[in-house]
């Protein structure tokens, strides 16, 4: 069997092994790569495994900014050819230069076994379950009620150390995705934040006692849909177990109704019990579960500071 990427002009039939495990899918294929080019996704890392000059398993990792990158693996209807899988995904992730990508994540359904079973074959780590919720979003005329010398501010370029300070508190002795502290950079994290969906400035909050952050609240909207994304909450141990945390979901909540959106969306770390509790008790419902696995492509990830739980089309919330 031959490992490489796809060859030129046999783009479209390894694309379609990636999405429907069989080479003859036409529409499939053209599907994606609109989907790719509305989305700006680069089909440079397509990966193919090919037998007697036929693809017969393919993989693709997508970069994204703050130098992760989410891999995608072929149907893996036979457990015979995991080996065979796995050995793809380890020369795909080989071939990836460390200084542009530091972290790769595959997010899958609990129904695809085979293809969890390939992904830790290749070396990859189980993170956690996320679970993705949602509401409908609300007004509210309750002001945000803050510790005593403490402002909320919203982002601005000059305001980033704070931020960076109150993401990097938020993750000690955190339950959301421990396995995560320590493989990224902070400045990394903030711009994957911000890549995942619309960025709004003034949906960025952080809360400080006027020398350091302590919270944040990132809100993002949805691309092509009225919804907003929680894509991370987070507090410092001084702040937590005060109410905060409710204060800035209902914040985050009115927030994304003033803004037009009629949904907002998030997932969690199912290990983190306590803003599971918070987000039901907010009327959060679960909408799907994933399995996170992570690869570390360097050493250099595996030793920096800064965290990102990963995300696909849902949010991730910490402290």
């Amino acid at each position: 069997m031959r490992f490489g990427p796809a060859p030129t002009g046999e783009e479209d039939a390894v694309l379609s092994v990636l999405l429907t495990g069989a080479p003859g899918s036409a529409l499939a294929a053209a599907q994606f790569r609109a989907f790719a080019q509305e989305n700006q996704y680069t089909l440079e890392h397509l990966w193919g495994a090919y037998e007697a000059g036929r693809c017969v398993i393919a993989a693709l990792v997508v970069p994204s900014p703050g130098r992760t990158g989410m891999l995608f693996l072929s149907p893996q209807r036979r457990a015979g050819r995991a080996g065979q899988a796995a050995e793809l995904v380890r020369r795909l992730l080989n071939s990836l230069d460390p200084r542009k990508l530091t972290l790769v994540q595959a997010l899958l359904d609990p129904s695809q076994s085979h293809e969890a079973q390939v992904v830790e074959q290749a070396g990859g780590r189980k993170l956690a379950q996320l679970i993705y919720m949602q509401r409908r979003s609300r007004r509210s005329e309750e002001a945000l009620s803050l510790p005593h010398g403490m402002t909320l501010l919203t982002w601005r370029e000059d305001r980033r150390s704070l931020f960076a300070q109150a993401i990097e508190r938020s993750y000690e002795k955190t339950l959301d995705c421990p396995g995560l502290v320590g493989m990224r950079d902070v400045d990394d994290v903030i711009a994957g934040h911000m890549a995942a969906g619309e960025f709004d400035p003034d949906l960025w909050r952080v809360v400080s006692d006027g020398k350091r952050g302590l919270g944040v609240l990132l809100i993002n909207g949805v691309p092509h849909r009225p919804a907003a994304e929680l894509v991370y909450l987070g507090l410092a141990p001084k702040v937590r177990g005060i109410g905060l945390g409710r204060g800035l979901v209902t914040l985050a909540l009115d927030s994304a109704a003033r803004r037009g959106a009629r949904q907002v969306i998030l997932a969690v770390d199912e290990g983190n019990t306590p803003a599971l509790a918070l987000y039901r008790s907010l009327g959060f419902t679960h909408s799907a579960r994933k399995l996170a696995l992570i690869f570390a492509l360097s050493a250099s990830a595996r030793s920096g500071g800064g965290l990102s739980t990963p995300s696909s089309g849902g949010a991730s919330t910490g402290g």
